[in-house]
């Protein structure tokens, strides 16, 4: 094995016979991991709205390729019961550089509005057949790029569009289109001699019953000398044949709090935000509300924030729907908080603040409520500088929000990685990061690893990481050691200028090793094997590292295996072993994995198919030599061919887990003296199998996980105490035929996983936060 160049798993199920163990509630929440799409400051979130089932993400420094750079886009996800599916991505017909598409998002029903200032346009989608199609393009009469577009509001009947004008020379304006025609109805501005230059009217807008409110955050208030930038609200009404001006809401004359900034109406009532008031500190922000009463609109009402703190920006955006009302405050000081979101419920006379938790992976500087958005009882909030999926990629989340009760997380809306496939082949945990591979194998798209990294409760995808080759099988092997990740193409060749090449252009296998630094993950070394079987090789198939040691399963072809150790000297990584049979051992080096100086290897295809597992030493040399093999028992299935013992390993403290999925068992053996024994057997001597158990295997101290995925029917995934022998099904949060649940499985402190590389469902990832609680003996 040498250092590869730096270039920019099959699973099988096997059938057996049922068995039903003590049904159990998942560990704890659950969080659904979706490959993310790349954004780097794309600003998801910028803008959100919500409507029912559906929601929509905007994404206004998107882009679309090289030569449309900050086209935008727009994001639209329908609710399945248990996440966000992303239904489509919409961008404009003909994406133009800095058009900035979905700057501002409005959705009722089946209709979304998105702006485009940096163009000049809005554009009008609509879903026709399951399907959102562009039907309309508007451009405003007197604005052009830069203007129209910056605020939306959509009822039942109209859309009102907002452009704000150039300060200092020109006041703003508010277009109102008709619904059944798109035809434009009227252009609203301020009263003659209202307005003010650079008042900035149109930044905010909301239309509801018969009323037009509009946000006028820059407008100076008072007299000798007026408060500049104190903000104002202008009301219109609709009247039998044209929209007419109404009132000004007012607050008080203290300079630099940009009321206006935000607003949200329902007909009878204006709600305002003043995202810079000094409330309770520098830019606290503030919210006020204003009732409709007979003859114009009642005195202004401060509504109080829990908690609210200097910096946090209380009402920088604003969302309303019947008894609810929401307000983001995104700012807190830098390196304060993540940003957050204000319920409120209106109960009696009066609005009561409800309890929002921060969503469980917020970080700091995500600007979470920098958008906002209500429907009924759920509540979604954008946090545009968000990094899942890259720096300022951002990020959107919903919550629901039942009566009488504080609300919920349900979950993230993300932008979905369209490349992605075979997403969970395999996968590695540590309490940190999580590594999942996805080779593809299609000879076509090449094979990614998406890296999350933990944040807060949850997790957050930190890299997507691929190669050059679209049929190397990069992703099929990922192991994890702190900050070190290894990633094995068993089907990689290395490059034709490269030197020394042993039978060129041989597909015998390449692994990736990479490294963190400074939050990105950089290729430290890479290996191929060295020299390779005449036959072909296989090498990366398995992998594992711990410490400055890595070793690299090999099956080979036609031919007894191989496995591969490498160890790093100095600032050098040099291949030290390379372990072997002298006797036909088929798939010898299918599974792999390290421990302190043992190694432990899986020969699935051994003994006729029944399998083995080989145990390897490190003596004080460092050299590396085959000590035991333990063979599989006979199938306990009548009329198995394999049992396939050996086809998952894993090692702990003085404990190793075997898989056999053709058998449908996991085995455990305890280190006694210098040898082994068997300590247990899952399911159980009383038990029948379980159809591909032991396909995957994650030992930590005395927890095992077991996937046993079945592609034909319902995956399933265990959790097994090796002590006392108690067990508890883990259970997905829906589980559909085909979708290979339990295909991989990891274990950490705080954290289980199992992944689903089917395509019934889209492929995805679980993580159960894991409670101290082990399963009770059966």
């Amino acid at each position: 094995m040498r250092k590869l160049p730096v270039l920019a798993l099959t699973l099988m199920a096997l059938a057996g016979a049922a068995v039903a163990l003590a049904d159990a509630e998942p560990p704890g929440p659950v969080s659904e991991l979706f490959p993310v799409e790349p954004g780097r400051n794309a600003e998801r979130g910028f803008a959100v709205a919500v409507d029912g089932d559906w929601l929509a993400m905007g994404a206004p420094r998107d882009d679309a390729d090289e030569t449309a750079k900050d086209s935008g886009a727009v994001y639209l996800f329908h609710w399945s019961g248990t996440t966000w599916d992303q239904a489509a991505k919409l961008r404009a017909d003909s994406p133009l550089p800095n058009a900035q598409l979905g700057f501002a998002v409005a959705l009722r029903g089946d209709v979304l509005a998105a702006g485009a200032p940096g163009e000049g346009a809005v554009y009008v989608f609509a879903l026709q057949d399951g399907v959102w199609e562009q039907v309309k393009k508007l451009t405003g009469t007197f604005h052009g790029a830069g203007a129209f577009g910056r605020s939306l509001a959509l009822d039942t009947e109209r859309l009102a569009v907002g452009a704000i004008g150039v300060p200092d020379t020109t006041g703003g304006a508010i277009y109102l289109y008709r619904r059944d025609s798109w035809a434009l109805e009227q252009v609203v501005s301020p009263p003659p001699g209202a307005g003010q230059p650079g008042e900035r009217f149109a930044s905010a807008v909301s239309l509801a019953g018969g009323v037009l409110a509009v946000g006028a955050p820059g407008r100076d208030v008072g007299t000798g000398p007026p408060a500049a930038d104190a903000g104002a609200v202008y009301v219109f009404q609709r009247g039998p044949f044209h929209w007419r001006g109404m009132a000004m809401l007012l607050p008080p004359p203290v300079a630099g709090q940009q009321f206006g900034s935000a607003v949200a109406t329902d007909g009878a009532q204006v709600f305002v935000g003043a995202p810079t008031a000094d409330l309770q500190g520098g830019n606290s922000g503030a919210l006020y509300r204003f009732v409709q009463v007979a003859g114009g609109w009642g005195s202004r009402q401060d509504l109080p924030a829990a908690g609210l703190a200097a910096g946090d920006q209380l009402g920088a955006s604003l969302a309303l729907s019947g008894d609810l009302l929401v307000a983001g405050a995104p700012a807190p000081p830098p390196g304060k908080g993540t940003g957050r979101a204000h319920v409120f419920r209106h109960s009696g006379a009066s609005w009561l603040e409800v309890e929002i938790p921060g969503a469980r992976n917020a970080e700091v500087r995500d600007l979470a409520g920098f958008a906002v958005g209500v429907s009924g009882e759920r509540v979604v909030v954008g946090g545009v500088l968000g990094d899942q999926g890259d720096g300022a990629a951002g990020a959107t989340w919903s919550f629901r929000c039942p009566v009488d009760q504080p609300c919920a997380e349900e979950a993230e809306a993300v932008a979905r990685d369209r490349s992605a496939g075979s997403v969970g082949v395999s996968v590695a945990l540590t309490p940190r990061f999580l590594a999942v591979g996805a080779p593809r194998n299609d000879g076509v798209t090449a094979g990614v690893v998406y890296l999350y990294r933990r944040a807060g409760q949850a997790w957050r995808q930190e890299a997507r990481l691929t190669t050059d080759d679209p049929a190397d099988g990069f992703g099929s092997s990922v192991a994890l050691d702190g900050e070190r990740l290894l990633v094995g193409a068993p089907q990689g060749r290395l490059p034709p200028q490269s030197p020394e090449l042993y039978f060129p252009g041989t597909r015998n296998g390449l692994v990736y090793l990479y490294s963190r630094q400074g939050g990105s993950w950089i290729v430290e070394d890479g290996f191929d094997p060295r020299p390779p079987a005449p036959g072909g090789e296989k090498f990366g198939t398995s992998v594992a590292i711990e410490g400055d040691v890595v070793a690299i399963g090999s099956p080979r072809v036609g031919q007894p295996g191989a496995v591969y150790v490498a160890e790093k000297t100095g600032d050098r990584w040099m291949q030290t072993g390379a372990l072997t049979l002298a006797s036909s051992a088929e798939n010898f080096g299918a599974a792999v994995s390290l421990r302190g100086q043992l190694l432990a290897i899986g020969a699935p295809g051994e003994e006729g198919g029944i399998g083995a597992v080989h145990l390897a030493t490190r003596d004080s040399s460092g050299r590396w030599t085959l000590a035991q093999k333990m063979p599989g028992t006979r199938p306990i299935i009548s009329g198995a061919v394999d049992q396939g013992f050996g086809a998952s390993v894993s090692l702990g403290d003085g404990l190793l887990a075997v898989g056999a999925p053709g058998s449908g068992t996991v085995s455990v053996f305890q280190a006694v003296g210098g040898g082994w024994q068997g300590l247990r057997r899952f399911p159980g001597p009383e038990d029948r199998a379980i159809p591909g158990l032991g396909t995957s295997l994650s030992l930590l101290g005395t927890r095992l996980a077991a996937g046993a995925p079945d592609l034909l029917g319902q995956g399933r995934a265990f959790l097994f105490d090796v002590e006392s022998g108690g067990s508890r099904e883990i259970m997905p949060l829906k589980s559909l035929a085909g979708d290979g649940f339990g295909a991989a499985v990891a274990l950490s402190e705080d954290f289980s996983v199992v992944t689903s590389p089917g395509s019934t469902r889209h492929d995805r990832v679980t993580v159960f936060a894991e409670p101290h609680v082990m399963p009770e003996p059966r």
